[in-house]
C-alpha cells in the first residue's frame, strides 16, 4: 500500500535493513538486481551494498544482464545460486 510504502521510506518499518544491521552481521546475503533495472540504479545498490559491508555485514551483490525489474529476475537469481554451488 502507499502508506506502507511511505513508512518503508522514513524507516519506520521493521524490513529497513539500516535499522537492522546488528541482525545481519551475522548472516550471509546476497542482493541481486537485472542489470537492465529502470526503476532502481545499479549504481545506487551497489552505494548500499558497500555501506553494509562497511558496517561489517557480509554482502554480496548479484548484477544479472538482460533482466529487469521484476519479470524473471528471481528465477535468474535461483539458477546462477545453483549454478555456483
Amino acid at each position: 500500500t502507499q502508506e506502507d510504502w511511505l513508512n518503508f521510506l522514513s524507516g519506520k518499518t521493521l524490513i529497513n535493513p539500516e535499522k537492522n544491521i546488528d541482525n545481519l552481521k551475522n548472516k550471509k546475503l546476497i542482493v541481486a538486481q537485472g542489470a537492465d533495472d529502470d526503476v532502481i540504479q545499479s549504481e545506487h545498490t551497489a552505494e548500499y551494498v558497500k555501506e553494509l559491508q562497511n558496517a561489517q555485514v557480509n554482502v554480496n551483490l548479484l548484477l544479472i544482464r538482460g533482466v529487469g525489474h521484476g519479470g524473471d529476475l528471481e528465477e535468474k537469481t535461483v539458477q546462477i545460486i545453483i549454478d555456483n554451488l
